[in-house]
C-alpha cells in the first residue's frame, strides 16, 4: 500500500481501467435497452430471410410497382444517409404488425 502511494502512474493506471470497466458495462447496458429502429429492423429482416438488405428494398418496391432504377437510387441514399423510402418503411410496418 505505501508504494501504492508513492507512485502516480500506478494510481492513474487503476482509476482508468476502472472508469473504462464502468463505463464499458454502461454501454452495454444502454445498447440492449435501446428500441430498435426501422434501419436495424431492416438489416434483422434481411438475415432472418436470409437475403441482402438490397432485395428487401426490390421486394418492397414491387409491390408499389417502383421502378429499378427509382429502388437503385433509393438503396444508395440509405447507404449514404440511412433514411428509408415510404415503401420500405410500409412493409417494415407490416412485417411488425404479423
Amino acid at each position: 500500500m505505501e508504494q501504492l502511494s508513492r507512485d502516480p502512474v500506478l494510481i492513474y493506471f487503476l482509476v482508468s481501467s476502472a472508469a473504462f470497466i464502468i463505463i464499458s458495462m454502461l454501454v452495454e447496458t444502454m445498447v440492449r435497452r435501446r428500441n430498435r429502429t426501422e434501419t436495424d429492423f431492416l438489416t434483422y429482416e434481411a438475415i432472418r430471410r436470409e437475403m441482402s438488405e438490397f432485395d428487401l428494398f426490390v421486394e418492397s418496391a414491387s409491390l408499389w410497382n417502383i421502378k429499378t432504377e427509382q429502388v437503385e437510387k433509393d438503396f444508395k441514399e440509405y447507404l449514404r444517409d440511412g433514411s428509408l423510402p415510404f415503401y420500405l418503411r410500409q412493409m417494415i410496418r407490416c412485417i411488425k404488425e404479423q
